[in-house]
């Protein structure tokens, strides 16, 4: 009974070990993106008011290198192993944040180019970390896969969303602490019928806003701290973050099998196909949500919903090749992004509602056919 009660001990302590590692691991993904998107983001806000058309065409630069790097993330992975995604694209974000320091149309539009390419390295692998350590997880604990990664990709992206906030707060303490002084301009317009090309505003849909321009020193300052706060999550990166291994590398092993295997997937499995007009809407709304409709507390909840649990169902449907559906997903939702950042300096803002209503609607009735499929090949399986 003894020799019983020792084993049980032995294995429970083995159990518990092991659920540390996973959510140490888990904790560290949380802080570098804590690190790493405190810095973009407060430059990503700050990027049209002091730099001005150049800063919107480097943001530009990174989403449409986002496009690009999601087609060759999973093969890159499979090389390099989702640790060394995750260092090449924090080292690609230092870039981007320095390059803030001489900020010339070419270097800034250079370093958004840059640090777009290393965007689906990072977004894949960060996914295919949150679902392994899911997997893992689960087969300690028996607990239910699905709820494992709602829970987790809820923690994260509250973790990365709040980025937003450090990273607002940050600029605001240098900008005010400094003396940074600020222009009163009536530059904001309210409503659904307004137009870009429209030349005058009525009285009531016209309202003030701060506009900040700091001098050159407190700029440097504060691209000095968000350096340091990325080079913090390199650091993370490097010696905190315990590896993981690619589920592509044992199924495939030539180059040209594994972009097959990205391409076949895109093509062929109706749950993937079906996923597209939500990963197309996830990256429309928030520039949506970011560029105009900023003062909606109800769309931010929304927002964070639909984030955290459309990498939940990826990670559940797709957990056995998890590189290549993020990547299809992320492409698409880089897509999202660059076609909304195009018409949204054409179209009315009502015509823009309608796209987005039009395009929600869709996706739920897709979302829908696949939680179906879903449910019905789990009963199968039973």
């Amino acid at each position: 009974m003894e020799v019983v009660t020792e084993k049980q001990n032995s294995h429970k302590e083995d159990v518990r070990e092991q659920k540390r590692k996973l959510l140490f691991n888990f904790v560290t993904i949380c802080f570098i993106w804590l690190f790493v998107f405190t810095a973009y983001s407060g430059l990503q806000n700050l990027e049209a008011a002091v730099n001005a058309e150049t800063g919107l065409y480097s943001l530009a630069a990174v989403t449409s290198g986002g496009v690009i790097s999601c087609l060759v993330a999973p093969t890159v992975i499979s090389y390099i192993g989702s640790k060394g995604a995750l260092i090449v694209a924090c080292i690609c974000q230092c870039i981007f944040v320095a390059a803030n320091y001489y900020p010339k149309p070419y270097i800034l539009i250079t370093g958004g180019a840059i640090v777009g390419l290393s965007s689906g390295l990072l977004w894949t692998a960060q996914s295919c970390y949150v679902t392994m350590i899911a997997l893992d997880y689960h087969k300690i604990t028996g607990e239910s896969l699905e709820a494992i990664l709602s829970r987790l990709f809820g923690i994260f992206f509250m973790a990365f969303q709040s980025t937003q906030v450090w990273g607002n707060l940050i600029s605001s303490a240098v900008f005010q602490l400094g003396g940074a002084s600020t222009e009163q301009t009536n530059n904001t317009f309210c409503g659904a019928q307004y137009c870009p090309s429209e030349q005058t505003i009525s009285n009531g849909n016209e309202t003030s806003e701060a506009v900040v321009r700091p001098d050159q020193h407190l700029e440097i300052t504060l691209i000095s701290i968000y350096l340091g706060i990325t080079f913090i999550g390199l650091l993370l990166t490097v010696f905190v973050l315990k590896p993981i291994k690619s589920s592509m590398s044992d199924k495939y092993s030539t180059l040209k099998e594994r972009l097959a295997a990205n391409l076949k997937l895109l093509f062929t499995d109706l749950n993937m196909a079906m996923i597209i007009p939500f990963a197309l809407y996830t990256g429309m709304e928030q520039v949506m949500m970011f560029a105009q409709f900023t003062t909606v507390t109800v769309w931010g909840i929304a927002d964070a919903v639909w984030q955290a649990q459309s990498d939940a169902l990826l990670g559940s449907v797709f957990h056995q090749n998890p590189e290549i559906a993020f990547s299809n997903y992320l492409m698409f939702q880089a897509m999202g992004l660059a076609i909304a950042y195009i018409y949204n300096i054409y179209l009315c803002e009502e015509m823009k509602l309608y796209i987005l209503g039009v395009t929600v609607i869709i996706s739920l009735i897709f979302l829908c056919i696949i939680e179906f499929r879903v449910r019905r090949r789990k009963r199968e399986e039973k």
